[in-house]
This record gives C-alpha cells, structure tokens and sequence, in this order.
C-alpha cells in the first residue's frame, strides 16, 4: 500500500500491527519511514523515538533519525549517526543505506553527496563507508553480501545484527524455534538474506512458529529478488526479460503508461514475446483502452492459443464491449487458469449466461464467482436472476450485500481520493 501512496490504508494496518502481539521488530520505524516519504517530519521523528523506547536499539531508528537531520540540512549529525551504526553492524548500513535518500529531495541529496565529499578529502570517514554513502547519495543503492540464544540476544538488543546471525548460523537446522526466529530477524538486518531466508523456511516447518517464518521468508525472499533483478540488469541491461520485469512492476503499481513503455521496449527486441504481449494487453486494459486490448490479445492468441489467463483477459474485454456471445469460448478456455483466478472466470460466465438468457446456469457460475466480487456487481448480477427464477428471499439477502460492498467501495473511493495528494515514491 505504501509503495503505491496508499499511506492512509497503509497507516491504518500498520497501527494494527503495532498493536497485535507478539509483533515483528521495527515496525515505529518502519512507520517512520513512510511518514518521511509523505514529509511529515514531526511524526517521522516520532515513530522513530517510540522504536528506540520500544526496543532499545533497532538500528533502523537511528538511521531514520540521521535521515532527518538530512532533511533539516544538519549533515554532520546524520553522519555521526551513521558512523555510529557502521562502527556497530556494517552489515546493517550496507543493506538499509538507501532509506538515508529514498524520497529525499535532489537539492538535499546533492548536498548530503558534497559534504561526504569534503569529509573523505578530511579522512574524516572511512574509505568504504565512504563509497557506499556516495554511491547510494547518488542514486544508486548497493546491495550487502555480506552459541546459544543468550549469547545471541545481547548484540540484537545492542543493534550488532551480524554478531548476532553469526553466533546462531552454525548448526541451523538443529535450533530451537526462538533461535530460529532470532536468526532470521538478525540476519536480515544485517543484509545476509539468503541466511534469513534459510532460517525462516526452516522455522515455518515448525508449527507453534509458522507465521513467524512465513513473515521472514516473505521480507528476505523480496530481498532476493530485487538483488537478483539487479544482478540481472547488470548482465543484460537491454534485454527483452529486463524490461518484461520493469512492465511487471509498474502495472503492480497500477502505472499502466510506464508498463506499456516497458513492454513496447521488450517487443521491439522480441516481436513474439509472449510475456510482453500478454503484460502489454493488461497494461492497455488497465488503462481502459479495450481496442488495444483486444488487438494485442489477439496477436498473442496467434502464438499461445489455448493460454489460460490470455484467453481470460480476451473474453473480459470482450464483455466490457457487450459482445457477450464472442466472450464466451473463451472464457471456457479460461477455466484452466490458476485457482486463484477462477472465481472471476466464474463471474465472467455467469455474466455471459445472464446476458443470453440462461438464469439457471448464470446462477450456478455467479454464485461461484462471489469470492471476486469487490464492488457488489457479482451479488447485484446474482439478484437479478434470483429475481427472475422467483426466488425472492434470495435476491433481498443478495441486496443487501450489495449495499454492504457498495458503502465499503465509497469509503475506499474517499480514502483514494485523500492519498491521492500525497506524493508517490520513485521508481522501481
């Protein structure tokens, strides 16, 4: 939600999450954070003084609090706080390093930059403190690669997450659930995410700590793959897969124009590409343009014919243009997509049946359909032919789901319209 400047959403479950118990570490200052994308310094400043009262010496407060004094142009401040943190964990700057600039405007990130300059000429920072501070102040974030629990918990709680991962690596198979849990935390704080990753996958093996593995594998997994992409990009900059993966990200975010760029970029290189094709007609049916839509669809329809999710999409956009009849062969074939889809290819159907005039089978797939429905037009559809087949207790009770949905889309719209004035995050 964050990474789409959803913050108002984005603000309500983090404050949910601070509430449960127990809770994953860091997260005032991960609320900091988002409060400073949105240049609210007084809460940022905040969030970050509630982590340190909280837990004592969660490294990514400090640097939160070094961002600040970035923002207010105290650069030597910021500096020592970082300095402080490399002397600590060197781990945990090489792998957070970039919250120092992430949304920071150009003026203060220039600034930052030629202070590091001057205190290099000085020697008053270290070489590769040095590089990675500049390196990251200049837009390009580098990527870290980087006993007994007792002896663990003492540099966690002083913010020494290598010390920490390192004195619980050995034997990690055979360690306890809570030393599981303490060497994925420690070691994706410190950068080393493969670490946190294998840590984490063994821990969700264990079911009193599942969820807690889960959480973990999820954060360093992500971890992974961006250092993966990156390494990526780095051997094949101009690839078609490159941009395929930049066009992913973007239609994620809903920024529909900048994925069709990426994918336009990718058919360029490979005309046939049936990822880029297929990414390209989501891209122009996100944006609304169902003749583009349903233009590119057929051109990957050509190469990949029997293609679930293709075929799903085609029948969509076919629907949205009322040619009902056309829609329907393929979403037979849609069927066959992921599970997890076919609650919408049931809607599709149900749909179709309802708009040709059979409500006995339009009921069977929209009743199928209801776990997609997010705006009541599934429950609304669904009403219509309960009405139709003279059953009115159940088109009433659909109604009523309607209206139910219907007042949770509007104070959604409210909430979308409000975010909408808050500024968006740089690029993936």
């Amino acid at each position: 939600m964050a990474r789409q400047s959803r913050y108002i959403e984005a603000t309500d479950s983090l404050k949910k999450a601070i509430a449960a118990r127990p809770q994953p570490p860091c997260l005032h200052a991960e609320f900091g954070f988002m409060y400073l994308n949105q240049q609210k310094l007084e809460d940022a400043e905040s969030e970050f003084k509630a982590e340190r009262q909280a837990n004592g010496g969660c490294g990514i407060a400090a640097l939160g609090e070094a961002r600040l004094h970035v923002e207010e142009g105290n650069n030597p401040e910021a500096l020592a706080l970082v300095q402080g943190l490399w002397k600590q964990d060197p781990g945990l700057v090489r792998a957070t390093a970039s919250l120092l600039v992430e949304g920071l405007s150009q003026s203060r990130a220039a600034s930052f930059a030629e202070f590091l300059a001057q205190e290099h000429a000085s020697g008053e920072i270290e070489i590769d403190l040095y590089q990675l501070l500049y390196v990251v102040s200049a837009g390009r974030p580098e990527s870290s690669e980087a006993a007994s629990r007792d002896s663990a918990e003492k540099p966690y709680a002083a913010g020494r997450y290598g010390q920490c991962a390192a004195t619980l690596e050995e034997n990690l198979p055979k360690r306890s659930e809570s030393e599981l849990l303490l060497l994925s935390a420690c070691a994706y704080f410190s950068g080393d995410y493969a670490l946190a990753s294998s840590a984490s996958d063994a821990l969700s093996t264990r079911p009193a700590h599942s969820l807690g593995g889960l959480y973990w594998s999820i954060k360093a997994d992500e971890m992974l793959a961006l250092q993966a992409l990156a390494h990526f990009e780095q051997m094949a900059p101009n690839s078609a897969p490159s941009h395929i993966l930049l066009g992913d990200m973007y239609r994620q975010r809903q920024r529909y124009d900048d994925a069709q760029t990426q994918y336009k970029l990718a058919l360029e290189i490979s005309p046939a590409d049936h990822a880029a094709l297929l990414g390209l007609a989501y891209a122009y049916y996100g944006n609304a343009n169902i003749d583009a839509t349903i233009a590119t669809a057929k051109s990957a329809l050509v190469g990949s014919p029997s293609d679930p999710e293709l075929n799903l999409l085609m029948g969509e956009a076919l629907i949205s243009r009322h040619g009902f009849a056309g829609a329907e062969p393929f979403l037979q074939k849609g069927l066959a997509a992921k599970p997890q889809m076919l609650p919408h290819v049931h809607a599709l159907l149900g749909t179709v049946y309802a708009e040709t005039g059979r409500t006995q089978d339009a009921i069977a797939q929209l009743e199928m359909g209801l776990a997609a429905d997010r705006d009541g037009s599934t429950y609304y559809k669904l009403a219509r032919m309960y009405r139709k087949a003279g059953d009115t207790k159940r088109a009433d009770a659909a109604m009523q789901q309607v209206k139910l949905l219907e007042q949770q889309r509007r104070k959604g719209a409210v909430i979308a319209l409000e975010d909408s004035g808050q500024p968006a995050e740089g690029d993936p």
